[in-house]
């Protein structure tokens, strides 16, 4: 009787380790299925990161082409080239000239061609015409021609892309072959005229002294001598500088109204007004 309470309690305590030992496997197994789960979660979400950063990357490398692609195009643009080919009619101006150095600076229009002698015409304002060098005569830009007809806004021109060594002087020696260049009038402290007409400075001011591509403002007496300055000296090269002339203040034109006086003080109007 003893020995077989002694087997059943063997067997229970054999049934129960089995049972721990299969609850232990069971807990590994869940927990390696948890375990493999985890880690798949794991590798999934590090392709999708993997994912997330090559787009990013190809989205990097599509702006940086477009870029480069841009700066390419900017790069590869062609630059408008400015028309300086000599041919008869255009404007030359004279420079570099050794044995006639009062000739340089003197502004005239190409001629004809002179195959033989390799030289050009050129024909001046004054009437006379002197064969030379191309290498002695630089092109200038083209004036656009205005209307006769049309009336000219004012007497003052602006001119610009000076040099930094450029001075007043150097305005009024140039321009002042053209037309007389108007005097600046000095006033007194009371508003009046401040000495004689002919001690004033000329009307010319340099706006950036001392800088380069700076600009200034001459006023000549005459209309006329602004027009001449503007198809002359456009386009001149002064101590290096291509330099460009045009009307003071753009010749704007403004439109002219008739003034008239308030509602009330009108003398059709005084009848009806009430002053009580």
């Amino acid at each position: 009787m003893g020995r077989s309470r002694s087997r059943d309690r063997r067997r229970r305590d054999s049934e129960g380790d089995r049972g721990e030992r299969g609850g232990d496997r069971g807990r590994e197994e869940r927990g390696g299925d948890r375990g493999r789960e985890e880690r798949g979660g794991d590798r999934e979400k590090g392709r999708r990161d993997e994912g997330k950063d090559e787009g990013k990357r190809d989205r990097s490398r599509d702006r940086g082409d477009r870029s480069s692609k841009k700066e390419e195009a900017v790069e590869t643009k062609p630059e408008e080239k400015e028309d300086l080919e000599f041919r008869s009619g255009r404007r030359v101006v004279v420079h570099g000239l050794k044995n006639n150095p009062e000739k340089n600076g003197a502004i005239g229009i190409l001629g004809d061609f002179n195959k033989e002698k390799s030289r050009w015409m050129v024909e001046f304002s004054s009437g006379s015409s002197n064969n030379f060098k191309e290498e002695n005569l630089e092109v200038l830009p083209d004036v656009v021609e205005d209307d006769d007809d049309e009336e000219i806004p004012t007497s003052k021109i602006y001119i610009t892309n000076l040099a930094a060594d450029t001075t007043d002087k150097d305005l009024i020696a140039l321009f002042g072959g053209l037309g007389v260049i108007a005097k600046e009038p000095q006033r007194s402290s009371k508003g009046g005229a401040k000495g004689f007409a002919d001690q004033w400075p000329y009307a010319v001011k340099l706006y950036k002294p001392g800088r380069d591509k700076g600009d200034g403002c001459l006023e000549y007496q005459d209309k006329l001598a602004a027009k001449a300055a503007i198809k002359t000296y456009h386009g001149y090269r002064l101590k290096g500088s291509r330099i460009g002339v045009a009307y003071a203040g753009t010749g704007k034109k403004y439109e002219e109204r008739e003034l008239t006086l308030p509602w009330a003080e009108r003398e059709e109007n005084q009848s009806k007004v009430n002053f009580d």
